[in-house]
């Protein structure tokens, strides 16, 4: 679309998940759970250049590692810290006390598993490849803000055009609509 440097209105909300926008005679269908994710992606993989803000978890999570667990963990120390995970050792265990965002809604018992064994299997990559696909997982663990409302639609529309709106080209989830010729 042509209007993506902002500008753009939000027409309807056709379902929960996408919406109609216009910019000038341009109408779209735009998917918002994928805009929503993209964007978060972009934003994570920013803050990956330094490092995510640690948000204390209301009760710390303990865990007892297994050797195989814990050689993993040693081994991911860095990436962890950068992701804003911080902890205390006591022998075989393990409490978690911060932890990023993107992270303190999943249930971490599991997630933190997760993230060890992708860590590991992005070893071989190089570190901005890293970034945007540890970006990736941590999108795909962040529970969506969008509730099927005009005001998250609109709150996330506001978001795209001050911080992505070149997302609005893309048509993973964009999709133009002939309509100027229809509507006079």
């Amino acid at each position: 679309p042509s209007g993506a440097s902002g500008g753009w209105r939000l027409l309807s909300l056709p379902h929960p998940d996408v919406a109609l926008l216009q910019h000038a005679r341009d109408y779209v269908l735009v998917n918002l759970r994928r805009a929503e994710r993209l964007l978060l992606c972009r934003r994570l993989a920013r803050q990956l250049g330094g490092s995510l803000i640690a948000q204390p978890l209301l009760m710390p999570l303990t865990l007892t590692l297994e050797p195989e667990w814990r050689t993993l963990f040693a081994r991911q120390e860095t990436w962890l810290r950068r992701l804003g995970i911080e902890w205390r050792t006591s022998g075989k265990s393990w409490t978690i006390l911060r932890v990023p965002a993107a992270l303190r809604q999943s249930n971490l018992a599991d997630s933190l598993p997760q993230l060890l064994q992708r860590l590991a299997e992005l070893e071989v990559e190089m570190p901005d490849i890293q970034a945007v696909r540890i970006s990736e997982w941590l999108a795909d663990m962040t529970p969506s803000r969008l509730d099927g409302s005009l005001m998250a639609a609109t709150q996330l529309l506001a978001d795209l055009e001050a911080d992505g709106p070149e997302l609005l080209n893309l048509a993973e989830i964009c999709r133009p609509l002939p309509l100027a010729g229809l509507i006079e």
